[in-house]
C-alpha cells in the first residue's frame, strides 16, 4: 500500500482469491499479498470465507460489485463504544493461532479471545464460555449489538464456544476446527464445530449482571475447585452433568465437557464393553472408589476422580483433551 492511501477492507467471500480481488481495487495481488502477509499466512494461495483483508482506496472498484458492497459492509459496522474497542482488539487478531487455553497476546482459544477483547475494552468478564453463557445478561439474537458474546453448544443447554457480534450477521471467533486454526470472520450462520455446534443465543458484557473485575480475576484450578466442590456435591444427581463440571472444573470446564461428551456422552451409568465406566470411562471403573464409595452412582464423586486422575497424568484437563484431540482417547 502506497504511504498517504487510506484503506478499507474487504471480506474474503466463497471462490475468492487474492488475483481476482486485486483488480477489483486497482491493485496487483502481489501487493494485497505483502499488505495483508500477516493475516493470510506464508501461503497465498489459502485464503478463506471470511478473512478480512486491507485493500488500497487507490483503485476505483464498481460500485455494483461484491467487493464494494462487501468492502461498505466492513467500514459501516453498527457501534457502541465498548463493543467497538472490543471488536476492534479481536478483528486487529485476526490470523493469530489458536491453543487452549491461551488468553493472548498472539494465541488464543475461543473464550480467551472474547475474554482478551473486552478486557482492552476495561470490561473484566468470567474465563470460560460456559461462564459467559450463564453468568453474562442475555439479549435477544434479534436485538444484537456490536460486541456482543455469541454462544454456541452441541446441546442446548452447554455453551462449547463463544465468539464476538461484529455486526452485519458475522462474527469474530477462533477455533481449532477451522482450517488452518487461528482467529478469523465470517458468517453467524456458518459458524459450526466439527458439524455440530449450534447457536445457543447471546449475552451483553457490561450490563448489569455481568461480573465485576473482582470476582472474574483468574483463579487457579486448585483453588477453584476447592471453593465449589461442596456446591457441586450438595447438586448431586439432580445437577445437570455440564453445570457440575463448571462447578468442579472452573477455567478448564470446557476441556472437561468435550472429553466427557465423547467418551460417555454424559451418561453417569455409560459401560464400555471392556469394562470402562462412568462419565469419565476410568478403566476398571472400580478405580473411582478412591474418590467414594457412591462412585458407580454419583456424578460428583465420578468427576472428583476424573480431575484428581488428570491432573496427574496430564498435568490438567485441557491437556488430556489436546491428547484426545490426537488419539481419540486419554
Amino acid at each position: 500500500m502506497i504511504a498517504g492511501e487510506t484503506a478499507i477492507h474487504y471480506t474474503v467471500q466463497r471462490g475468492d482469491w487474492l488475483s481476482k480481488i486485486a483488480p477489483r481495487f486497482g491493485e496487483d495481488w502481489q501487493q494485497l499479498y505483502r499488505d495483508n502477509r500477516e493475516a493470510v499466512g506464508a501461503d497465498p494461495n489459502r485464503i478463506y470465507p471470511g478473512l478480512v483483508l486491507k485493500v488500497s482506496r487507490a483503485g476505483r472498484p464498481d460500485d455494483t460489485s461484491s467487493a464494494a458492497a462487501h468492502a461498505a459492509e466492513s467500514v459501516s459496522v453498527p457501534r457502541t463504544t465498548r463493543g467497538a474497542v472490543a471488536v476492534a482488539y479481536a478483528r486487529s487478531k485476526i490470523g493469530s493461532h489458536y491453543r487452549w487455553g491461551a488468553t493472548g497476546p498472539h494465541v488464543f482459544d475461543c473464550s480467551g479471545l472474547v475474554y482478551a477483547a473486552w478486557r482492552h475494552a476495561g470490561v473484566a468478564l468470567p474465563r470460560t464460555a460456559e461462564e459467559m453463557w450463564h453468568g453474562l445478561r442475555r439479549v435477544s439474537l434479534s436485538s444484537l449489538r456490536v460486541g456482543d458474546v455469541i454462544a454456541f453448544g452441541y446441546s442446548s443447554s452447554y455453551a462449547d464456544h463463544v465468539g464476538l457480534y461484529a455486526g452485519h450477521g458475522l462474527v469474530i471467533d477462533t477455533s481449532s476446527h477451522r482450517p488452518g486454526g487461528g482467529v478469523g470472520i465470517g458468517s453467524l450462520n456458518s459458524r459450526t464445530g466439527g458439524g455440530a455446534w449450534h447457536v445457543l443465543g447471546a449475552v451483553r458484557p457490561g450490563a448489569a449482571s455481568s461480573t465485576t473485575a473482582r470476582s472474574a480475576a483468574p483463579m487457579t484450578l486448585a483453588a477453584y475447585s476447592r471453593t465449589r466442590t461442596s456446591s457441586a456435591a450438595s447438586a448431586g444427581a439432580s445437577g445437570s452433568i455440564p453445570a457440575l463440571i463448571s462447578q468442579i472444573f472452573g477455567g478448564q470446564a470446557a476441556c472437561v465437557a468435550n472429553i466427557v461428551k465423547r467418551e460417555s456422552g454424559f451418561s453417569v451409568t455409560a459401560m464400555n464393553p471392556d469394562g470402562a465406566y462412568g462419565l469419565p470411562q476410568a478403566y476398571p471403573g472400580s478405580k473411582m472408589a478412591s474418590a467414594g464409595a457412591d462412585w458407580a452412582t454419583n456424578p460428583v464423586t465420578q468427576l472428583r476422580w476424573m480431575l484428581s486422575y488428570v491432573n496427574a497424568r496430564y498435568g490438567g484437563a485441557c491437556h488430556a483433551w489436546s491428547y484426545w484431540e490426537v488419539h481419540s482417547a486419554y
